[in-house]
């Protein structure tokens, strides 16, 4: 045996075991499920303790208010993934006073007046479906029995107005710093349950299709005018419907039902996570309920400062590492929210992930976080929302998941997507009048008609 060939075998083996020791460091490091322990342990909504106005959060001091702090805050605190908070003042979270979000006046009128017909129907798979439910809110004040299925289906259920369109700015970022910019016109239809007059509650030609999101692309130039459109079936125990626009073809084309995991326009983001998280086929998923907790997050975002050119979108988020999307002060200040925490489950153990868990807004009922965790346990991605008021044509305003500013990090890989509103939401009549004929423009005959 020859030295060379001897200190290469050593120096195999040295290699061996520092990529054994790494792997152990890391399963060592990475957030698991763990039965949801961690959620469990946040601040009970029954706790005297809160966060006074002015409580600034630091890199340095986090773990004195990590109660507060949604789980997938928390992992990227701990300086135990690639993205990590860094220390400068711009990555302060500074506390707000809490200031109230009601519901828009109809929906709790509609809420009262049908809240007593909708009930959860148990299916043969194990999962729920719903029956009942006209306007409003499926469960008011909802307990238990089976308090996890109705959160999430007062979640599927949350406030949109018939019509709500703007320009999205957003951008991709891989581990290396590299940023894709992109832009899009995002628009969402709500055709049935509506609580929006003077539209009524199921639009004739809803065709039980409860809900329609439409993105087209117009940045990056190679890609513009391709064009996303995830329509949700009211019945829950009917698959989703999918199509994408492709200029090159200059027609649609229906994607497949698995595809519910595939990405969005490049994006992080799946089918599976439109419609504030929830766009997956509910009747095949079991919510667990895993408590109602106090947890900070940004609900009075200032729409203003996040709109307009990608220069401004340059001054209220970060862009590069260390944590791409991080709302700056300008994007608001974050408010203590009572909110339920929900495991939403997929029965079917092959899916994409094993665990999804929601942080639902008791007041609003919009999505504030969701963290999806992988087959195998370990926390893989995390979505922010920092929501802000859009007003409404009554004059009102309320809490709508679109008007946001949204990111996910995958924590596995270091790549994240970042979307940010470009235009004050249009709303309703105040939108393109096009966008507004739903009955062509919400179904994929309207994809046939982007390129005339």
């Amino acid at each position: 045996m020859t030295r060379r060939f001897v200190m290469s075998k050593m120096a195999a083996l040295v290699a061996v075991s520092l990529l054994w020791m790494a792997g152990k460091a890391t399963a060592a490091q990475v957030f698991t499920f763990d039965n949801g322990a961690r959620y469990k342990a946040e601040v009970d909504a029954s706790s005297p303790a809160t966060l006074a106005p002015g409580t600034q959060i630091t890199a340095a001091n986090w773990r004195q208010y990590q109660g507060f702090l949604p789980v997938g805050i928390q992992a990227l605190f701990s300086g135990q993934y690639g993205f990590k908070i860094g220390d400068t003042p711009d990555f302060t979270m500074v506390v707000g006073p809490t200031i109230p979000t009601p519901l828009p006046k109809e929906v709790l009128t509609n809420a009262e007046k049908y809240g007593h017909q909708a009930r959860l129907v148990k299916l043969p798979n194990g999962g729920y479906g719903i029956q009942g439910f006209v306007a409003g809110i499926p469960f008011v004040n909802p307990t238990e029995p089976d308090l996890g299925p109705k959160i999430m289906y007062n979640l599927w259920y949350d406030f949109w107005p018939f019509l709500i369109s703007y320009h999205s700015h957003f951008f991709i970022e891989d581990k290396y710093g590299n940023t894709t910019p992109e832009e899009s016109i995002a628009t969402t239809w709500q055709l049935m349950h509506l609580s929006d007059s003077p539209y009524p509650i199921n639009l004739p030609y809803a065709a039980g299709i409860y809900h329609s999101t439409r993105d087209l692309l117009l940045i990056p130039e190679q890609s513009k005018y391709t064009t996303a459109l995830d329509m949700q079936p009211d019945d829950p125990s009917v698959v989703q419907e999918s199509y994408v626009f492709l200029p090159s073809l200059r027609r649609p084309l229906r994607l497949s039902s698995a595809a519910r995991c595939s990405p969005i326009l490049g994006t992080d983001w799946a089918q599976d996570d439109n419609a504030g998280g929830i766009a997956f086929q509910v009747g095949k998923f079991d919510s667990v309920y895993l408590g109602e907790k106090k947890v900070l997050a940004i609900v009075h975002a200032d729409i203003a400062a996040g709109t307009g050119s990608r220069d401004n979108l340059e001054k209220v988020l970060h862009t590069g590492m260390p944590v791409p999307g991080w709302p700056r002060p300008a994007m608001g200040k974050w408010e203590v929210r009572d909110a339920y925490i929900i495991d939403v489950e997929p029965i079917d153990k092959s899916y994409c992930y094993a665990h999804k868990v929601f942080y639902v807004d008791k007041e609003n009922w919009t999505t504030l976080y969701y963290e999806t965790y992988d087959k195998e346990g370990k926390l893989w991605k995390v979505n922010k929302n920092s929501l802000g008021p859009v007003k409404l044509n009554n004059g009102e305003t309320a809490i709508v998941s679109a008007a946001t500013e949204d990111a996910i990090w995958d924590l596995q890989n270091t790549h994240s997507s970042v979307s940010t509103i470009g235009t004050v939401p249009e709303v309703d009549k105040d939108a393109d009048p096009e966008l507004q004929d739903a009955q062509i423009y919400a179904f994929p005959g309207g994809l046939s008609r982007i390129l005339r």
